[in-house]
């Protein structure tokens, strides 16, 4: 029901009159935002799909698909592999180890924005001019905390087909996809090493 005490003209008076109020309030808001939306990162993610293949009369199966693209090959026992696979691939071994051997410290604890132009990480100096060692169980422990909260994690598909997949996230695109590759290229070489040692 139309309101009799409503009365257009005052509302858009009292409008009227508190435009610069308005128009102040809008632009600090947008202000907040633009300065935010600056400081703050982008992220790149890339991931690897790993396919289990289905199972052979023989009872032998390997992890197909796009994985096998990539060079990978768990073995026989596609559901067995799969878990072990993911627990493997989640394991703080597995992680601290790959982050030594990549020499992955410097880019996770000290890296502060992707310069797009020169395809180059650039680097937080205050935290790369202290006193400590990159190569310290320390420092290691930080990243693996970091890279573990921030940057990497394992899915497996909901459905239990077996499907798993790994994916990183980091501020450089380049760095993110060569993660992954050399993820996959760790875990094969773990499964390949596995299989000579159970010949």
């Amino acid at each position: 029901p139309y309101d009799e005490d409503f009365d257009m003209y005052v509302f858009l008076k009292v409008i009227w009159e508190g435009r610069r109020l308005i128009l102040i309030i809008s632009l600090i808001f947008a202000l907040f935002s633009a300065i935010i939306s600056l400081q703050i990162n982008n992220y790149y993610s890339s991931h690897a799909l790993l396919i289990p293949e289905k199972e052979e009369s023989s009872m032998s199966s390997s992890i197909g698909g796009i994985a096998s693209l990539a060079g990978i090959n768990l073995g026989d026992g596609t559901a067995n592999k799969t878990k072990e696979a993911i627990a493997v691939l989640n394991s703080r071994k597995f992680i601290t180890d790959f982050i030594q051997k990549h020499n992955l410290n410097m880019p996770l604890l000290a890296a502060k924005e992707w310069d797009p132009i020169s395809q180059e990480l650039l680097f937080d100096e205050s935290i790369l001019g202290q006193d400590q060692s990159w190569e310290r169980d320390v420092k290691l422990y930080e990243a693996y905390r970091k890279f573990v909260r921030d940057h990497y994690s394992i899915s497996e598909d909901i459905l239990d087909s077996g499907l798993i997949t790994i994916r990183v996230q980091f501020i450089s695109p380049n760095l993110s996809k060569e993660w992954v590759e050399l993820l996959v290229t760790e875990i094969n070489t773990y499964f390949k090493e596995k299989d000579i040692r159970e010949a």
